[in-house]
């Protein structure tokens, strides 16, 4: 999966969908530290979903409850990442590549 990434930027869905709400301030980071912190993304992890997720609960995509204005909640859940990468950047834009799959637990 390749998407695009704005370091600094925020939007209330955390995808394109909506506009950018706030600006923040990134002159101290290095993009060393942005290939750094990639790395540590790898492996199990306790994902929290969003509001605008895709998942659905009971049938229905979360992001439209959420669109409707309805509250969501949403249990958080393992995942693995296999690799995060960045393919290409530019300024406050990163293209990130990445694999995610359902964490496989021994309590299953």
């Amino acid at each position: 999966m390749y998407r695009d990434n704005y370091i600094g930027w925020n939007h209330p869905s955390y995808d394109l969908e909506t506009e950018i709400d706030e600006l923040f301030p990134i002159d101290h980071i290095t993009e060393q530290m942005i290939f750094d912190a990639a790395k540590t993304f790898e492996g199990d992890i306790q994902q929290f979903p969003p509001a605008h997720s895709a998942i659905k609960i009971n049938g229905e995509r979360v992001y439209a409850k959420a669109r409707r204005g309805e509250e969501v909640e949403i249990k958080s859940r393992q995942v693995r990442i296999n690799s995060f990468e960045i393919e290409k950047s530019n300024s406050r834009m990163y293209i990130f590549a990445f694999l995610v799959q359902k964490a496989h637990t021994s309590d299953h």
